[in-house]
This record gives structure tokens, sequence and C-alpha cells, in this order.
């Protein structure tokens, strides 16, 4: 299962204008991912989201208003969750117990600009 801040369902595409290039190839990576992937282990899951896009999801155009702010991944059987806060290119992973009180209080983030291609900006008539 995964989810992503932008329309996806036909029903809601269907509603606004054109999504931006940068939401399709964000959910081509995803949908690539899955089909070479039979069985999904927890570092295939941090390769994606490490992987700069278009392969992966990561994205360092934070003065556009596009960056990886973080990352996630869960495992509920076992109530733990791998995040990385920040670009996972420049900051490491923290494993954390879901219900635990203690743990780490400050994580320094390194936000790296990088400026992405034009391309992302534009819309794509795919709805």
């Amino acid at each position: 299962m995964y989810a992503l801040n932008h329309y996806q369902s036909e029903e809601h595409l269907k509603e606004y204008s054109a999504r931006k290039n940068f939401s399709k190839l964000r959910g081509d990576a995803i949908e690539t991912f899955f089909s070479k992937h039979e069985k999904v282990s927890k570092d295939d899951l941090i390769a994606l989201l490490t992987a700069k896009m278009p392969e992966g999801l990561c994205c360092h155009a934070y003065e556009d208003w596009f960056g990886t702010l973080r990352s996630m991944v869960f495992d509920v059987t076992a109530s733990r969750l791998l995040i990385c806060m920040g670009s996972p290119q420049n900051t490491p992973w923290m494993e954390v117990t879901l219900g635990e009180t203690e743990g780490v209080t400050a994580y320094e983030v390194i936000f790296e600009e990088e400026a992405v291609p034009v391309s992302f900006w534009q819309e794509t008539d795919e709805r």
C-alpha cells in the first residue's frame, strides 16, 4: 500500500485540470518499482525513497516548495517505524518503536538545494 499527496483516482482527476508532470513521475516511479518486485523488502523501499526523481521519490527542490521533508517505512506487525527527516540522501534513518516514549529528541537535518528540470512543472494531459 502506498499514498501520494496528489490526486490519483480517475474520478478526481477528471474534475481538475491536468496534473503537473512531477506528480505523474512520482506515480510512475512507484508503479514501476512494484511491477519489478514480486516481494518487497524494507531495503527495497528505502532504495525507492532514497533514489532521486524520476527513478525514485527523493527531490531537493526546496526553494520551489518541492523537496523531500520526510520518508517513512512502517512495519505494522512489529509496531516499528523507520523514519528519515529531510532527504534520505543526506540524513540517516532512525528506527522507532511505536508507543515508546523515550528516544531521540533532536535530529539534525541537512537541506541541499537542487534545481529540477523545467519539465517537472509542466502539465501532463494524462488524467
